[in-house]
């Protein structure tokens, strides 16, 4: 049975069925038109490894009211991200829905090969590093306005923690605007 006939299946239960009146819409997705990344390749950015979402924001109180505030650090992270968003081709933030990848490297400390030795299965689990959901909210925010407009855009996102390596601490970002999913709609 094609979807189609499902619809129609669907619509004349409703129609002549024992609760079959009134008013309703019957939406078919096709599989084979979900949201898919668009045509244009995506944009991949190298970023330094982010600040602690602790020292990104600073509160204070004014006349009895909390006011929350970018710190001095994260402004000069923030700045730092434009530019080399510039550097990498980023002129205009995209206006579309958004697909998001975030791999995290932590720095590798000096000892390593001996934590390897000791424990080769969970030795990168003893690595200080931020976590996955304090890297990806200072991220965004930080990427607000550059490579899109505002972090609410974002509909996937896929965040990685990445083995350390010898390149040293960083993020790479990677980012493309989605197409929206087409539905066929039956109003009755």
């Amino acid at each position: 049975m094609n979807p189609q006939d499902v619809i129609d299946k669907v619509i004349g239960d409703a129609l002549h069925g024992p609760m079959g009146t009134g008013m309703f819409k019957v939406t078919y997705i096709d599989p084979a038109e979900t949201i898919e990344p668009l045509a244009r390749a995506p944009t991949c950015l190298v970023l330094p490894y982010p600040i602690s979402a602790n020292r990104y924001w600073r509160s204070f109180a004014v006349g009895g009211r909390a006011i929350v505030t970018l710190s001095p650090e994260a402004k000069a992270f923030k700045q730092e991200v434009q530019w080399l968003a510039s550097k990498a081709g980023v002129r205009k933030p995209l206006t579309g829905r958004i697909d998001l990848q975030v791999q995290l490297y932590p720095k590798r400390p000096l000892d390593f090969a001996k934590r390897c030795r000791k424990d080769p299965d969970g030795w990168e689990d003893t690595i200080q590093c931020i976590d996955l959901g304090n890297c990806e909210k200072v991220l965004c925010d930080a990427l607000n306005g550059i490579a899109w407009i505002d972090d609410k855009q974002i509909r996937r996102m896929l965040l990685l923690r990445e083995s350390p390596d010898d390149r040293g601490a960083r993020c790479v970002v990677t980012f493309s605007e989605m197409a929206v999913t087409r539905t066929q709609e039956i109003l009755l």
